[in-house]
């Protein structure tokens, strides 16, 4: 999905953060100190909501993205060896993501990593923080793999 794509698929610009909701879950992907795993990201089920719950797209290719938090502007979201985690600075193949629209669902879509080709997803109980994860998606109807952005 390019720019123009992500505007037109989501109503939303490119050009301004969004939270990333999660839609099983309803927790926030977050970068916050509250989480000392995986330098900090976490799906986050608190109610601070800000620069450490919103992210930037910022297009690398016609369809990758690199995922950068507002409050950190230098931190990405990377799946290292599997391992779902803020990392800050450096350019690497595996902070390279792609969106793919949910079919039926407005603003939500499923973020593959290009590196690896497995999907962001959130493997804890609803209103529990705790780590992210990336796998393939195991049904078409799956919902912890699926985020709405929310501007």
């Amino acid at each position: 999905m390019s720019l123009s794509d992500f505007s037109m698929t989501t109503g939303l610009s490119a050009a301004l953060p969004v939270m990333l909701h999660n839609v099983f879950t309803a927790n926030l992907v977050a970068r916050t100190a509250e989480w000392p795993h995986n330098y900090g990201l976490c799906a986050y089920s608190g109610t601070v909501i800000g620069g450490p719950t919103r992210w930037f797209f910022l297009q690398y290719q016609e369809n990758y993205f690199k995922i950068t938090n507002q409050k950190a502007n230098t931190c990405v979201i990377a799946n290292s060896g599997g391992e779902v985690r803020a990392h800050d600075g450096g350019d690497y193949p595996d902070q390279y993501w792609s969106l793919e629209p949910v079919a039926g669902a407005s603003n939500v879509v499923r973020i593959l990593n290009r590196m690896y080709g497995v999907y962001l997803y959130d493997p804890n109980p609803p209103g529990t923080t705790g780590t992210l994860s990336c796998g393939p998606v195991k049904t078409a109807n799956e919902t912890r793999w699926n985020w709405k952005l929310l501007g």
